[in-house]
């Protein structure tokens, strides 16, 4: 079997720190807001709009929906550092299997980025397309099934830790939404906290793949395809 990978076999393990740039700043934010009393929850963790239309006093603080556009930035990172690495891959060695791997990356984050930022999945896809929330929850889980079917070689030779925790993370802010009650502090926390540490660990990843991908020394694709 060709190998259409270059061979990064020896740098695949994920260093600790990478596992505290990932989990640390998301956890600290979601501990720090849950017990600070001054500000509600919801407020901190909504959508700015939304939180807008929960407040009765005329006043609009600038940290509504602060942890929700946190979570928007870090989306828009991933996308900008995956779609710059694929360029210098691309110039590099042609569009070998990692330049496709960043290029899809940045295509997946975003259109998260498009759908957090425009609530698209609950305000712009069902009223212009006619496509409901579940089938754009399943369009993504889709996309992102095909990400790591095609791009398992990559995945894997960079280290697949901090992705797995990611997807975790994503999984258990949605069955928090569908098992527990809405409405609540705890729900609010354990939901949007998971999510906030998912989108976390997601650029960690990506950023450690660029890192890897585009400045370590590696054999030219076309030696691996002709040794295999």
């Amino acid at each position: 079997m060709n190998k259409i990978l270059p061979s990064i076999a020896t740098i695949g393990r994920t260093p600790i720190w990478l596992y505290v740039i990932g989990i640390l700043p998301a956890v600290s934010v979601v501990i720090i807001s849950g017990v600070q009393p001054w500000i509600p929850v919801d407020q901190l963790f909504r959508d700015t709009l939304s939180a807008a239309s929960h407040v009765t006093d005329g006043r609009f603080p600038p940290y509504l929906g602060l942890v929700s556009n946190f979570g928007i930035l870090l989306w828009s990172g991933a996308t900008g550092v995956c779609f710059i690495g694929g360029l210098i891959v691309l110039r590099n060695e042609g569009l070998s299997q990692a330049a496709m791997f960043l290029f899809f990356a940045a295509f997946l984050s975003g259109a998260l980025t498009v759908d957090d930022f425009f609530l698209a999945h609950e305000r712009i896809y069902p009223r212009l397309f006619g496509i409901g929330e579940k089938s754009v929850f399943a369009g993504y889980g889709i996309l992102t099934a095909a990400y790591l079917f095609f791009f398992r070689n990559v995945i894997w030779a960079v280290g697949p830790h901090l992705l797995l925790l990611s997807l975790a993370c994503f999984l258990v802010s949605v069955l928090v939404d569908v098992v527990m009650p809405s409405g609540g502090k705890l729900h609010r926390l354990l939901e949007d906290g998971s999510k906030l540490l998912g989108i976390t660990l997601w650029k960690t990843f990506h950023m450690w793949a660029v890192w890897l991908l585009t400045l370590k020394e590696r054999p030219h694709p076309s030696k691996d395809v002709h040794d295999g």
